[in-house]
């Protein structure tokens, strides 16, 4: 009897469930917030109910979707029971379509034999006619009549069978276009047959009959966004312009067609909750640390090619899943040429399965995908006649040369990026030297909206809700969206260190930058136009003003030659002593003013052995620590100027040294 009670126990829920009226519904998407890990989901569906208890199931929901960030907003006149979820695949009722399809197949192909029969019987008589064309015998020749008639016949004939030949290719080509776009439905088709769905079941109890819609939200990992910017100069004496861009990437299985997007600086992975202090006992070097997760500019990826194993031509439309313990992780298709890319993914371990209607099923076991590296995974199917659902499983084999740069380093997260990142070295040096002037006055602002959006600023960071509805398809593919421009006037000169280069740098300083709402992203610089280089913008080591390198300016004139008749070598003794001298000559070939930093240096030591004395600056701001020179220049249109220096060294002979 406790046996009965406890079995009735289990069996309970499922009896109630069974005796709700149950409705099965489709959801649209309307609505995603996208950060720079993951994203929110919005999605709504309108109902139609009557008095009582009913239990929605909202099918065919990604299965990555995480059962603790689902909400569903409240119902006027109905009050929510409770939330569950719960995974599901396609039914056999949703499988007759392929059924269908392949039967229509079969049809066609039938129909395309028949065709290539009468085709062959055609040429067969066409043969006949041309074997059969000498007419009459030697003993007995035709009369004209005769020969006009048998000419008359074989045109004719002959031209009914090319004709018929044109007809039946024609027919056979579209047979095989339209098996081409079937085999393609199929393949969508079976994708969706082999992935797995969340449903999320919602019970509600209704006061009285409603009709109203009901909105629902979710949490998915695989999407992103990277905010970057464009800076672009024509002339010194125009407002720069800055123009906000962002790339939307996504492989959650799904596809947002026309939905409206927020792109949000927020993590809604980072911890909530505040920090605590703990004990420290100084003994046992128990010092409390806190780690921070940092920000990925692109996240990590997966991308490969998926081609014939025999004819080695790429396979296009073919269906990817990235499976992680056995469930769907994302997916995607291969475009036009074969290509797959899924992005992005949380480092681990992973399977990849590959499927395509008339090709034995493939999948790849062990990916190892590294935090923010691009991992490459091409796979190779054999064709078959034979429809196969058991998988040929392989073991991934780590490539032995990278691809990219990006495959094989170390991660590329934005700390890396801005610490690390690679620069030209006289540009490096140009972003980091000194002599700048600022302005007192706050700059002014001009800002042209490319699409309608707007800027919220909540609690803890920036979102840009973009009002123009937008697709982002689950390809892992960057999405460019262009969002406004921004016109700022700014403090523009030149820095020169002819020295190490003889082009002048164009800098820019932005005076209280924060009204731009800038986040930590790559810039592209263009000047007049023209694309000269990129660099990577950090805002947390920016002060009040922002200093940008905006690239070379080859339009002004300077050279850096040594002085002859100063240059002199003596030798005193045990000692040497020499005197070098420096002509630096600066012309601004602009029709306005400019404002210019030249920069340079005279040698300093350690040793006592050795004496420096500086003879010479032309009135350059001197900084005996460092050995800098350097000039703050306003010059007038084509206006010329020469600045010299010299110094004198004085050392032993038995130190060899490069004074000059």
């Amino acid at each position: 009897m406790k046996k009965i009670l406890f079995i009735i126990s289990l069996l309970l829920p499922y009896i109630s469930f069974a005796q709700m009226d149950t409705s099965e519904v489709h959801s649209k998407i309307t609505d995603v917030t996208v950060f720079y890990k993951g994203a929110q989901v919005s999605r709504n569906t309108t109902l139609n109910l009557l008095k009582g208890q009913h239990l929605i199931v909202l099918k065919k929901l990604p299965a990555e979707l995480s059962e603790q960030s689902i909400q569903v907003k409240s119902i006027a006149n109905a009050q929510i029971l409770s939330v569950k979820t719960q995974s599901s695949s396609v039914t056999v009722k949703e499988k007759q379509p392929i059924k269908d399809m392949q039967k229509n197949i079969e049809e066609k192909e039938q129909k395309i034999r028949v065709l290539l029969a009468k085709q062959q019987v055609y040429e067969k008589e066409n043969q006949m006619l041309w074997d059969n064309r000498l007419l009459g015998n030697e003993q007995k020749g035709l009369t004209v009549l005769q020969l006009k008639e048998a000419a008359d016949f074989y045109r004719n004939r002959m031209n009914e069978i090319a004709l018929e030949n044109l007809r039946i290719q024609k027919d056979i080509k579209d047979e095989q276009e339209s098996i081409q776009v079937l085999n393609k439905k199929i393949n969508e088709l079976k994708a969706d047959i082999e992935k797995t769905y969340t449903e999320i079941l919602v019970t509600l109890d209704c006061e009285k009959a409603i009709s109203s819609n009901i909105v629902f939200s979710y949490f998915v990992a695989s999407a992103a966004w990277v905010p970057y910017y464009d800076f672009r100069v024509e002339e010194v004496a125009d407002p720069l312009a800055i123009v906000y861009n962002a790339n939307v990437f996504q492989s959650t299985g799904e596809d947002w067609k026309n939905v409206k997007l927020k792109l949000s600086g927020n993590d809604p992975l980072l911890k909530t909750s505040r920090p605590e202090l703990y004990k420290w006992y100084l003994e046992q070097n128990s010092k409390q640390t806190v780690t921070r997760e940092s920000y990925s500019l692109d996240g990590s990826a997966i991308k490969g090619k998926v081609t014939d194993k025999s004819t080695k031509e790429p396979i296009a439309f073919a269906n990817i899943l990235l499976m992680q313990n056995g469930k769907q992780f994302a997916g995607t298709t291969t475009d036009f040429d074969g290509n797959y890319l899924i992005k992005p993914i949380q480092p681990g371990y992973y399977s990849l399965k590959c499927s395509y209607v008339g090709y034995k099923p493939m999948q790849m076991n062990n990916i190892l995908i590294n935090k923010d590296k691009l991992t490459f995974a091409d796979i190779s199917i054999e064709a078959s006649s034979v429809s196969l659902e058991t998988f040929e499983v392989v073991e991934y084999k780590i490539p032995l040369i990278s691809r990219d740069e990006t495959s094989s380093g170390s991660t590329i997260s934005r700390e890396y990026i801005i610490s690390r990142l690679p620069g030209r070295s006289p540009e490096s040096i140009a972003a980091t030297m000194g002599g700048v002037q600022s302005r007192k006055e706050e700059s002014s602002l001009i800002t042209t909206n490319f699409i309608s959006n707007d800027l919220q600023r909540n609690v803890s960071n920036l979102e840009y809700v973009i009002e123009t509805p937008y697709s982002i398809l689950s390809d892992g593919k960057d999405y460019a969206i262009r969002i406004k421009e921004t016109k700022m006037v700014v403090d523009y000169h030149y820095l020169a260190i002819p020295k190490v280069d003889a082009d002048p740098f164009l800098m820019c300083n932005l005076i209280n930058w924060q009204n731009l709402n800038l986040l930590d992203a790559k810039y592209n610089i263009f000047f007049k136009g023209t694309f000269v280089g990129e660099s990577v913008l950090n805002t947390n080591e920016a002060s009040d003003t922002l200093k940008l390198s905006l690239g070379r300016d080859k339009s002004l004139f300077i050279s850096r030659t040594g002085m002859k008749e100063i240059n002199d070598k003596k030798i005193n003794g045990d000692n040497i002593k020499e005197t070098i001298g420096w002509n630096v000559t600066v012309k601004n070939t602009k029709p306005y003013p400019i404002h210019i930093t030249i920069e340079d240096q005279y040698p300093i030591t350690e040793r006592k052995s050795i004496d420096i004395k500086l003879n010479e600056t032309s009135d350059a701001k001197v900084e005996t620590q460092t050995g800098k020179l350097s000039w703050d220049l306003l010059l007038k249109a084509n206006e010329r100027k020469e600045l010299k220096f010299n110094y004198t060294v004085k050392y032993p002979k038995y130190i060899g040294i490069n004074a000059d």
